[in-house]
This record gives structure tokens, C-alpha cells and sequence, in this order.
């Protein structure tokens, strides 16, 4: 059975963190496309220069972008070409910022042992419904927010939480500690709410006689669910709610299949500019080039904090000196924000500056 992968896409700033992990499963993967989704030259020259770089796994899938205010409407009109009956389709967002070593072979042999599964999830960090489970787990503190079974609009919106589900992830990768993160095969019940389409597999038979598939806007259109009449929406509605309720057939999660998620909408502003974890996310792959530059960057970011930052008290001093901050960056940042709030909330105009965006 063939195996293709697909990205909406996408931002360049994640994609340099995603695509090593391509390249590195492309044993497992025969193909990746980008369905192209944005207007961004910068963007755009990036997904180009790679499927010219790599013609035979890149490919890009290109359509029109009818809603520029927002864009992720347009992705449900994608998935009618990815309905082949002999292939098994994997779709990753674009700012998947961590893939086990086994995670994509594991989530393909989990979706193949399970055929009768709509959809199978990878086990995805800072996924809220994965989130409820990781900390049933003991893998996150119930002291920082008690995370409510399916999704949960606190976890789902605050980058502070975000921020620590991330910096306790990345210490476990760092400590080989991922296994804490994993769980049993989960099923989940078709009446409840279902996970967030961050890492998803399906088989194209399973799609391909879906009525819905000419129909590239689904805002306005509705269909009968449990005798009511529920409006499709958007691609992801459709995926983990509509469809599984449709077909009668559960989704599950495949517990040994771990992958890491940036960001959701409303915690990108903090973790981008108030911290350092896409940074640190980055440099975990040493072998690939965006990981060598991003650890290069945290290195002069901090020597930038060194130069502005005057302690005044000899014991911070020492404990500025004493701790290796190039290599745990984001330990630094938890010592600044603690100890000298001001200077933490200039953060986000020190990093922009130094990766060379407008500061206001």
C-alpha cells in the first residue's frame, strides 16, 4: 500500500523544523504534498525551492485561496484528490515541531492493524484531548490547570500553559524520557468530542464516493446528524465529528505514535515572542541545517540579554555564569521572567530584532 503524506502549507518558520523529519521517514513515506495555502512570497519560494530540490517526494498541490481571512476554510477542498482506494494518507500541520524517531511507523502499522477506525491520531503534544490524557498519565502537573476531557478552551487558548506542557516535553526529550508521554491504543467513544486534526490518518477508499467532496466551502452547507440538522463548516468539523457519526466507525489514537504541536491560534503571540521553544524545538534535530542556525541564534540572544541585563545581586550573577544558558535557552528566559519581569515582557522585541523583523 502506498504511502503519502500532505501538509496545509504553510509557514516557512515551522516548515524548516518539519520537513528534516520528512527526509528522515522517507522509508516509510513514498510522497509529501504541500497544499499550498498561502500568499506569502517567503513562504511560497520555500515549498518551491524544496519540491525542486527533491522532485520525487515534495510535490505541491496548488488551488485557490477563496477566503483570505481565513485561510484554513480553503483546506477541505484539497482532500477530493487524496481518495486513491490502494493508498494510506497522512496529514501533518505545518508546525509539527517534533517527530519521534518510530512515531510515523508506528502510526502507519496502527492504522493498518485497525481498518475499521476512521481516523487514527497520532498521541500529539499540546493537543488539548491528548493533553487530558498525558496528565491522567502524570506526564504534566495537575497544578498548573486541571485539563477537561475533550477539548478544553483554557489549554487550548493559553500560551503560558503551552509554554509549560513544551518546556516539560523537551526536558524529557533531552533526559530520554518521551515513554512517560505514551499510552495504551485509545478508542473514542462516537457520541464524545474527538482531538484536534493535528496528525491524522486515513485510507482514501474511505473518502472516495463522499458527496462532500465538490463542495470546497462547507460554511452554509448542513446534513443531518442524529436528526438534526448540524452545518459541515470546515475540514476539520467534518473529520472529527461529522464523518465518524455518519459512518458509525470510531476514531482512535495511537498511543506509541508521539509527535510535538506548536502552537493553536491564540498561544502563537506568547510562545513565539515570549519564549524560546520553537528555538529549542529546532535545535533537537543536530543534524539538520535549521537546527544548526536556530542554536546559533540563541547563542546571540543570549549575549544580548548578557549586554542589557545588569544584575545587581551577586548570587544571580553567579547563577547567570554557572548555568550552561546556550544550551537551555528556555531555562534562562523561566530565570529572567521570574526574577526581572520588565526586562521579560522587552523579549519579544529583543528576538524580532535579532532575527531582523520591524520593531515597533
Amino acid at each position: 500500500m502506498k504511502v503519502i503524506s500532505v501538509t496545509p502549507a504553510g509557514r516557512k518558520r515551522y516548515l524548516e523544523i518539519l520537513v528534516p523529519y520528512l527526509l528522515e521517514n522517507r522509508a516509510y513515506i513514498q510522497e509529501h504534498h504541500f497544499w499550498l495555502n498561502t500568499h506569502k512570497k517567503e513562504d511560497i519560494d520555500y515549498i518551491e525551492a524544496l519540491a525542486k530540490e527533491y522532485p520525487d517526494f515534495f510535490k505541491i498541490n496548488r488551488k485557490e485561496i477563496f477566503d483570505n481571512t481565513a485561510a484554513w476554510i480553503c483546506i477541505w477542498q484539497y482532500f477530493k484528490d487524496y481518495v486513491d482506494e490502494d493508498t494510506l494518507y497522512l496529514r501533518f500541520d505545518d508546525d509539527i515541531c517534533y517527530i519521534e524517531k518510530d512515531a510515523i511507523k508506528n502510526l502507519i502499522s496502527c492504522r493498518i492493524k485497525n481498518p475499521k477506525a476512521f481516523l487514527v491520531y497520532g498521541n500529539v503534544v499540546n493537543n488539548t484531548f491528548c493533553t487530558y490524557l498525558h496528565q491522567e498519565k502524570g506526564a504534566i502537573h495537575f497544578n498548573w490547570h486541571k485539563v477537561k476531557y475533550g477539548y478544553d478552551l483554557e489549554a487550548g487558548t493559553s500560551g503560558k500553559i503551552a509554554e509549560k506542557i513544551h518546556l516539560k516535553f523537551i526536558t524529557d526529550i533531552k533526559n530520554n524520557k518521551v515513554e512517560n508521554w505514551k499510552f495504551k491504543k485509545y478508542k473514542i467513544d462516537i457520541s464524545s468530542a474527538n482531538p484536534q486534526v493535528n496528525v491524522i490518518s486515513w485510507f482514501g477508499k474511505d473518502l472516495k464516493d463522499l458527496p462532500e467532496l465538490e463542495t470546497k466551502d462547507l460554511r452554509g452547507v448542513y446534513t443531518k446528524i442524529d436528526g438534526k440538522d448540524v452545518e459541515m463548516l470546515y475540514e476539520e468539523k467534518m473529520l472529527n465529528n461529522i464523518l465518524p457519526k455518519r459512518f458509525k466507525r470510531n476514531n482512535i489514537i495511537c498511543g506509541d505514535a508521539i509527535f510535538g504541536h506548536y502552537a493553536y491560534t491564540h498561544q502563537r503571540s506568547y510562545l513565539e515572542n515570549l519564549t524560546n521553544t520553537l528555538e529549542e524545538y529546532a535545535a533537537i534535530d543536530k543534524n539538520s541545517a535549521i537546527g544548526i542556525k536556530l542554536r546559533s541564534k540563541n547563542k546571540r540572544i543570549k549575549r544580548s540579554f548578557d549586554k542589557k541585563i545588569k544584575f545587581p545581586i551577586k548570587k544571580q550573577v553567579y547563577l547567570i555564569k554557572d548555568h550552561n544558558w546556550s544550551k537551555y535557552p528556555s531555562h534562562f528566559f523561566l530565570f529572567v521572567k521570574g526574577n526581572f519581569p520588565k526586562t521579560y515582557e522587552k523579549l519579544g522585541k529583543i528576538k524580532k530584532k535579532i532575527k531582523g523583523d520591524k520593531v515597533k
